[in-house]
């Protein structure tokens, strides 16, 4: 494959790579950045921040605040208590980015509502509820990660929106750096591997050549033709004159190949950009006793061009 073709493909190849790439860090990477992002800001709030915050956003699901003379009384140093249905609710608030509520914890809540003499609790954390965890009663209701940071979402400042689009967009751009890196470095090695392994094909081969001789017609230098692998014939001289004439045959760019005279080998080429001299005359080298024998070459049909001579090796 020529090396435009190589570099094309590979190039194309690259294009794609980049764009599912950004794609996928803008649209899909992005967003759950954002979400990791807000678990850290409620991660790092004070227990009583995120719990007031937890207590704002239950409002609209049934909680309503404790009254102050019993929420003096209590102290605050205990769990702050919401009511449902006028019965009372714990609200336990689990700090730490890490934190993972187990069932064993949420079954020290479950005891910790008959001693408080409330009806269930609710238990928020940016960490991680388990699987177990949420099977354990349906008297306390659990929230984590990002069921949390979507329910106190849209009581937040806009400066902390802010800051977590920043953070987010800050590591998206590094991400979007690493991919179109390994985007780039695809292509150059795509480039590499079209045109290296294709290089061997002999379709590929015959089309160098081909490129070669145009350039040769242009005035730069030619790159040498394919070399024809045959070994050194052990026939005798009239062996090898018809061995040479049905090889030479069968060579890409020759037509047929007969012997005129003993000593002239007449070939009808069809195609001077494959069938160039030097590829003629590596296969008659090969043959020791008929390698200097005179070469007349008859140009393709319809070529207004003088038939050649040639002579490959001296006696």
């Amino acid at each position: 494959m020529p090396i435009l073709a190589s570099l094309l493909t590979g190039l194309a190849l690259g294009l794609v790579l980049a764009a599912a790439g950004a794609y996928y860090v803008w649209r899909v990477w992005r967003p759950r950045r954002e979400v990791f992002e807000g678990r850290r800001i409620l991660a790092g709030m004070r227990w009583r921040e995120l719990s007031n915050l937890v207590m704002d956003a239950l409002g609209p699901s049934g909680f309503e605040p404790e009254p102050a003379e019993a929420r003096a009384e209590r102290g605050s140093h205990t769990d702050p208590v919401m009511l449902r249905d006028g019965k009372p609710w714990l609200i336990v608030c689990k700090q730490g980015l890490d934190h993972r509520v187990t069932a064993q914890a949420v079954e020290e809540v479950h005891r910790s509502l008959r001693l408080q003499q409330a009806a269930g609790a609710v238990v928020v954390t940016p960490g991680h509820v388990e699987r177990r965890a949420r099977d354990v009663t349906p008297a306390i209701e659990l929230a984590d990660g990002e069921e949390l940071w979507r329910l106190l979402d849209p009581l937040l400042p806009a400066s902390v929106h802010d800051e977590v689009t920043r953070r987010a967009r800050a590591v998206a751009v590094q991400q979007s750096a690493f991919v179109l890196a390994a985007a780039a470095a695809v292509a150059f090695s795509a480039t590499w591997a079209l045109h290296r392994f294709t290089a061997a094909d002999p379709a590929a081969s015959n089309a160098s050549a081909a490129a070669s001789s145009a350039a040769s017609r242009s005035g730069t230098a030619p790159a040498a033709a394919p070399a024809v692998q045959a070994p050194v014939s052990t026939l005798d001289e009239a062996g090898q004159r018809s061995e040479l004439a049905q090889r030479m045959s069968e060579l890409p760019g020759v037509d047929r190949a007969l012997w005129s005279t003993p000593s002239t080998l007449q070939i009808f080429v069809t195609d001077p950009e494959l069938a160039t001299d030097e590829a003629i005359c590596e296969l008659v080298r090969h043959y020791e006793l008929i390698r200097a024998s005179r070469l007349q070459l008859e140009p393709p049909p319809g070529v207004e061009r003088p038939v050649r001579f040639k002579q490959c090796s001296v006696f």
